[in-house]
């Protein structure tokens, strides 16, 4: 467990709480995690995005869109399309999703 980046880069523990807790926001209820630790560890294939290629494809993309504009009211700026992109590989680590969204951020 890469714990040591978690607490030693603000921007990616930042980042990381960001996304665990919007992915927890009854609206989306994307997951069953109680930690952090936890969820970044899974695989964004772990996340419930809807049934069949259709609903999991709007479902993602509806919050690609509200992650970004919550990552640009803080000065991060990601596109929603980047997110989408990343969001596509359900092989990824939610780690490796945050990691790329920690280096490719500007603000």
């Amino acid at each position: 467990m890469e714990t040591e980046s978690f607490f030693s880069d603000k921007r990616f523990r930042w980042i990381s709480k960001v996304y665990f807790h919007v992915t927890a926001n009854p609206a989306y209820n994307l997951h069953p995690f109680s930690n952090v630790m936890e969820f970044l560890n899974a695989k964004v294939g772990d996340l419930v995005w809807g049934k069949g290629e259709s609903d999991s494809h709007i479902s993602k993309a509806k919050f690609s869109e509200s992650l970004a504009r919550t990552l640009n009211m803080y000065n991060i700026h990601v596109s929603g399309s980047d997110i989408l992109n990343s969001l596509s590989n359900d092989k990824l680590t939610n780690r490796d999703l945050v990691k790329m969204l920690s280096t490719s951020s500007n603000g």
